[in-house]
C-alpha cells in the first residue's frame, strides 16, 4: 500500500498583537533574506520578514524555514528595524536577531512536529480508536522550497513552502496575511 500524503496548512495570522483600539491602516512590506550577501550560497534557504507597519507601530512577522519551520511575531515602536547576523544565524548562536530597539511584544511558534492520520469519523482527533495510518515527522529534516512569495498590493502577503516527505509524500505549507479581513 502506498502512503501518499499532502498536508496543507493553512495559517491565517492577523494582528493579534493589536490593541482592539488601534484602528490605524497598516502597509504591508515583504524582504526575503534581508541584507544578506550571497556567499557562498549562505543565502539560498527561505528567512522571510514581513512588517505591518501603521502611523504608531510596527508588527513583524518573521518565518524561518532553516530547520523547523517557525514563526516569531514582534510589536515595536515605528521606524524600527531587524538586524540579522547570517554567520550567526547560520550557526544557531542566540542573539543572531536584533531589533535596534526592545520590541513591546513578542512571541514565537515552532512546528517540531508534523502528524498524519487517517481520520474516516472527521473527528480530528489522533487518539479515537477509529484512526488509522497515524506517522509523524520531524520538519526538521525537510528540504524546504518556495514555490511562491507574493505580495498584492500593500495589504495581503502569501507564501508557499513545499517538501518532499518518502517517495510518494509532499507537504504544502501556505501562509497567507490579509489585513484586509480585519477591518
Amino acid at each position: 500500500m502506498k502512503f501518499n500524503s499532502i498536508v496543507l496548512l493553512n495559517l491565517l495570522f492577523c494582528c493579534a498583537l493589536c490593541d482592539e483600539a488601534d484602528n490605524d491602516e497598516r502597509k504591508l512590506s515583504v524582504k526575503l533574506n534581508p541584507d544578506c550577501v550571497n556567499q557562498t550560497n549562505i543565502c539560498d534557504f527561505t528567512f522571510v520578514h514581513i512588517e505591518a507597519e501603521s502611523k504608531n507601530d510596527t508588527i513583524h512577522y518573521i518565518w524561518d524555514f532553516t530547520g523547523f519551520p517557525s514563526l516569531l511575531l514582534a510589536r515595536t515602536d515605528k521606524n524600527v528595524t531587524l538586524k540579522v547576523d547570517w554567520d550567526s544565524f547560520m550557526k544557531g548562536s542566540v542573539n543572531s536577531l536584533n531589533f535596534s530597539s526592545p520590541p513591546s511584544y513578542i512571541s514565537s511558534a515552532v512546528v517540531h512536529k508534523i502528524i498524519v492520520f487517517d481520520d474516516p469519523d472527521d473527528a480530528a482527533n489522533v487518539n479515537d480508536e477509529s484512526v488509522k495510518l497515524v506517522r509523524s515527522f520531524d520538519p526538521r529534516y525537510f528540504i524546504w522550497s518556495r514555490e511562491n512569495l507574493t505580495q498584492l498590493e500593500d495589504q495581503t502577503v502569501m507564501m508557499v513552502m513545499r517538501s518532499r516527505v518518502g517517495e510518494n509524500g509532499t507537504f504544502a505549507f501556505k501562509v497567507s496575511l490579509n489585513l484586509r479581513l480585519f477591518k
